[in-house]
């Protein structure tokens, strides 16, 4: 219901009682980027990765936050450099 305030806060406490929780940090970071805290969703995917690099959702998710959201939100010149940092993560998923 797209409740991303709501969501912030129980995936917050969730990732407080299991700091390992790969699920969690993926879920924080969808809810931060939800309410457009990008610097916030990139460290809770970042977070996620450095749990358990092998699984994609981390990967996909940075990728998605550097392609739809940094790139097409900033207002600076350098938006080519979202996208190819999007470009990067898409890589090392493989």
């Amino acid at each position: 219901f797209r409740k991303y305030d709501t969501a912030k806060d129980h995936f917050a406490a969730a990732t407080q009682l299991a700091p390992k929780n790969y699920e969690a940090q993926i879920g924080l970071g969808i809810a931060k980027r939800g309410l457009n805290d990008l610097d916030g969703s990139e460290a809770a995917y970042k977070a996620a990765l450095a749990i358990d690099s092998a699984k994609g959702a981390a990967y996909y998710n940075l990728g998605v936050l550097y392609k739809d959201f940094r790139a097409n939100k900033q207002n600076d010149p350098d938006q080519v450099k979202a996208l190819r940092k999007s470009v990067e993560v898409y890589k090392q998923a493989k």
